[in-house]
């Protein structure tokens, strides 16, 4: 389970743009070897070279692509939570499943 800190958003290195900064770094996936650590700027060489490299996600600072992951404040997180599953109530693992998130997006920071 890869866990998302507040400040920082897992994308595609195809939606990686120039000007980006790496908020992890980038590891190739066949040795575990760091290719470039934390902190790093992406520019189009870089991002070229990442994903000749075979990886696929990378993790950037901030949240640069809308619409992905908007920073909304916990109560509205929750509320956005409850619609989502409004129609699955009954189904106790729905149920279940909607309690286990709520847990995930409390220890976040409400």
């Amino acid at each position: 389970m890869v866990i998302i800190r507040l400040n920082e958003q897992r994308i595609l290195v195809s939606q990686a743009e120039a000007g980006m900064e790496l908020a992890r770094p980038v590891v190739l996936p066949d040795n575990d070897m760091i290719l470039c650590p934390k902190g790093t700027v992406l520019d189009d060489n870089l991002i070229t070279r990442i994903g000749g490299c075979g990886a696929k996600r990378i993790f950037v600072k901030g949240h640069p692509l809308k619409g992905h992951r908007t920073d909304m404040d916990y109560p509205t997180q929750v509320k956005k939570l409850a619609e989502r599953f409004s129609r699955v109530q009954h189904i106790p693992f729905m149920r279940a499943l909607q309690l286990s998130i709520e847990r995930i997006l409390s220890r976040r920071g409400p």
